[in-house]
């Protein structure tokens, strides 16, 4: 996929149209930046380029609609129970060949357990 290449007059329309699609439909600067058919990464480095700045989307306080709200529970504060470390074990014993990231999303999608592929590195 080659890059295109836009002078900065096309780079301040296409941000002006972001900015109106943004207004006009109320959604976000991504899907603007993919209607118009750029990144929102690029839609973001023209304005640092241009000195612009970003389009306010929503008051700071008011949530996200569209946005699922997931309760994060800090990874490093995290210990692995005895029980998921037999799990972990086990299953490092029947993938031998699994590094400990394809180990941890094995664990996640088959048995739901979470933990950071650093701390499942650390077990056994």
């Amino acid at each position: 996929m080659g890059h295109i290449l836009r002078t900065d007059e096309e780079r301040i329309k296409l941000i002006e149209v972001i900015r109106e699609t943004v207004k006009r439909k109320q959604i976000s600067i991504r899907k603007a930046c993919l209607e118009a058919g750029i990144t929102d990464s690029s839609y973001y480095n023209w304005l640092k380029r241009l000195n612009l700045k970003p389009v306010q989307q929503q008051p700071a306080g008011e949530k996200r609609s569209d946005h699922p709200t997931v309760p994060l529970k800090p990874l490093s504060a995290t210990r692995i129970s005895a029980e998921d470390g037999k799990k972990i074990l086990e299953v490092k014993a029947a993938f031998p060949h699994m590094g400990s990231k394809q180990l941890r999303l094995h664990l996640i999608r088959n048995y739901k357990i979470t933990y950071s592929f650093r701390q499942i590195l650390k077990v056994g």
